[in-house]
């Protein structure tokens, strides 16, 4: 099976899977909300899909990340998009 990507994504997409402090959780998604990304939340496992688009710095974007990591907020990023 070979596979190649037809155009690169600058967007980059994050799950954050909460079973730590919620409000500490939702205080970050609000920084991203804040910063332009978008998110939907399964409420029934408290699993959180963010999408970060191109035009948000993916530096803020880290650092909120690695603040929630800290934290006890699991990050999981399939598709984190990195400086050519």
């Amino acid at each position: 099976f070979d596979w190649h990507h037809v155009s690169r994504s600058d967007h980059t997409t994050f799950w954050l899977l909460g079973d730590s402090d919620r409000a500490v959780l939702l205080d970050g998604l609000e920084r991203l909300r804040l910063l332009g990304c978008s998110s939907v939340t399964t409420k029934q496992l408290w699993v959180h899909s963010v999408d970060a688009p191109g035009n948000v710095p993916i530096d803020s974007v880290d650092t909120i990340l690695d603040e929630l990591d800290r934290s006890g907020v699991e990050v999981a990023c399939p598709s984190f998009r990195h400086p050519e």
